[in-house]
Parts: C-alpha cells; sequence; structure tokens
C-alpha cells in the first residue's frame, strides 16, 4: 500500500530528481546482510542462479509465432522452467498477452504497450531539466516489505552485479529516459519502457537494466513511478495482470480506494499494489510476493533482538483482546 509511512524498512531513500539531459538509474538491490538490515542471515539464502537455454532464433517473435518456434526447437519446457512456468502456463502467456515477446536468444521480453493515453502532468513543462519523485509516497512504499535499497546513487560493482549463485547482495537497474526506439532498424516501439523477465538474480548483465521512457507517461511523477516498480516486477518473475478481455487491469473504485494492480496499469488510481488475482475476471493469479521471493527478492524479516514483554493481565486463551482504539490506531 502506498502510505507515507511505509519508508521504514529500507536503508537508503530514492534521490529524487531527474535530469531530462541524460537519465535516471534507479538502483534496486538487495541488502547487506549486516545489523542494520535487521534480517537473520541464518534464514535467508541467495536464490540459486538457473542456467538459462540460449536459441538461435531468426528475431523476435510473439504469440503463436513464439510458441511454435519454441516446440520446434524443441525448447519450450527449458525456457519455461528457467521462468518458474509450466509449459501451459508460457503458452499462455504468449497467446493472451500482446505484450510478451521471444527475443532471438529464446529470453522472454515485455515491451509495455499504451493502450489508451497515459494522463499528462500539466503542472510541469515538458523542456523543464527536473521532475521531483515523491520518493516516499510512491517508489519506496511499493518496495517496503522487501529488504533491498532502492537509490539513484549508483551502487559499487559488487553490491549491483552477482557474482556467483553464493553472492546475495545484487541488483537491477531501471533506466528513466527519453523513447529511443524512435528511427532505430527495428522501428518505434510506441512503448512506455520494456523488460526482461526473471533476470533479476542472474549473473550475466547482458539482458539488464529495464528502461522506462518518461516521454510515453505524460512527464508524470506519478505515471514514471508506477512503470518503474511495474518494469522491476518483471525482472523478478512477474506477468500482467489484465482480464479475460484486456492486457492490463486498470482498476476498480474510486477516490483514496480506488485500487489497481502494480502488473496492470496503476496511472489511474490512488491505491497501487502487488495482488494475486484479487479481482472480478482476473486473468493472472499469479502470487506477487511469493514469485518474486523466488527470483531473488527478500522480504524483509523484524528480527526481535529482546524479548517482547507479554500482558500477563490478558489470558491467552481469551476469545477477544481490546485495544486502545484512541491511543493506539487513531494515532
Amino acid at each position: 500500500m502506498k502510505t507515507k509511512s511505509s519508508s521504514r524498512s529500507l536503508k537508503l531513500g530514492l534521490l529524487a530528481r531527474m535530469c531530462f539531459s541524460g537519465l535516471l538509474v534507479l538502483g534496486l538491490s538487495n541488502a547487506q546482510a549486516d545489523t542494520s538490515a535487521r534480517r537473520d542471515a541464518d534464514s535467508v539464502r541467495p536464490p540459486s542462479v538457473r542456467s538459462y537455454p540460449d536459441l538461435n532464433l531468426p528475431d523476435r517473435s510473439s504469440g503463436q509465432t513464439a510458441v511454435d518456434r519454441l516446440k520446434k526447437s524443441k525448447r519450450l519446457k527449458d525456457v519455461a522452467d528457467f521462468n518458474q512456468m509450466s509449459e501451459v502456463e508460457l503458452e499462455n502467456l504468449f497467446k493472451k498477452d500482446k505484450t510478451a515477446h521471444l527475443d532471438k536468444n529464446g529470453r522472454v521480453l515485455f515491451i509495455e504497450k499504451i493502450e489508451t493515453p497515459v494522463p499528462a502532468d500539466t503542472t510541469i513543462s515538458p523542456n523543464t531539466t527536473n521532475i521531483a519523485l515523491d520518493q516516499t509516497f510512491f517508489l519506496n512504499s511499493d518496495y517496503a516489505a522487501f529488504d533491498v535499497n532502492v537509490t539513484t546513487q549508483e551502487p559499487t560493482t559488487d553490491k549491483l552485479t552477482r557474482s556467483s549463485s553464493t553472492d546475495g547482495t545484487f541488483g537491477i537497474r531501471v533506466v528513466v529516459t527519453k523513447n529511443f526506439t524512435r528511427g532505430t532498424t527495428a522501428g518505434d516501439c510506441g512503448c512506455g519502457g520494456f523488460a526482461y523477465l526473471s533476470v533479476f538474480s542472474s549473473t550475466s548483465e547482458i539482458y539488464k537494466p529495464a528502461f522506462v521512457f518518461f516521454d510515453m507517461l505524460g512527464s508524470s511523477e506519478k505515471n514514471i513511478a508506477e512503470a518503474v516498480t511495474h518494469e522491476a516486477g518483471h525482472t523478478v518473475g512477474l506477468s500482467h495482470d489484465g482480464t479475460s478481455t484486456t492486457g492490463y487491469y486498470t482498476g476498480h473504485g474510486t477516490g483514496e480506494t480506488g485500487w489497481a494492480p502494480i502488473m496492470g496499469v496503476g496511472y489511474y488510481k490512488n491505491l497501487v499494489q502487488w495482488s494475486k488475482g484479487e479481482y472480478a475476471n482476473a486473468n493472472n493469479l499469479q502470487d506477487d510476493y511469493l514469485v518474486m521471493q523466488k527470483n531473488g527478492r527478500v522480504l524483509f524479516i523484524e528480527k526481535i533482538e529482546t524479548p517482547v514483554p507479554a500482558d500477563t493481565t490478558i489470558s491467552p486463551n481469551t476469545t477477544n483482546i481490546a485495544l486502545d482504539q484512541t491511543f493506539f490506531l487513531n494515532s
């Protein structure tokens, strides 16, 4: 949930500026296992390094063509296993999600299609030098449950790249820049960004970083922040949240409680969260938290350093425990 008090679990805050003339490189890395991270190193093991089945395909493909190529090369199972999916789940991903592509090497790539006009931030000039990102309200709160650092300060190589399966401190860059696909041989993607699937814990840097195109997102602080979280989500194994009729679910409700999933479209709602398909007609029941943990995103563990004092006035078998709502909850 995006609340202003939820940045407590991050060791570093998110720097709040981006230059149009350059790049915002957002680093998202697992925190070091030290006392300030407050986690039990014995209970947290680095994720295994999965070998990717490199293919040699003619070009990038999607939909049924991608499925047919994987079946013809007899590598459908290998690619599905790498992305921690069943063969049926991978087939359905390509068939149902038009933004899912298979590159020449067999990697799964999401190219974010902009289905409806993205609301622009009319308070910001498109030629402005800096856009301030609200660090507390947007990005930090998305990652408050995880033992990660979110920062625009360039981490040292050893803290961002992963050297081996025993290396538990590593991360991913999300680069915020202008759409650079215009004029390329592949053509203008017309997209808000792109990212490869399940590369966060990889020891290779070939398929990193993820990209977000601010000029395709109305140059809006909220839109950019939502896109950064979304693209980083793909790198830890997350697919799109949609319905049977649309690839991206834009949410429901209005006002402060208007809700949307992070892996759908979060531009139009105030409350945007990780999900597991808790809405009508959901086409993706993937539990975001579980999948992210499998792909190297470690949950923040509140270690109890000293015994918590018990309330001896309350029986442990009592049916109801009264909370002082005025002093605790209301405040």
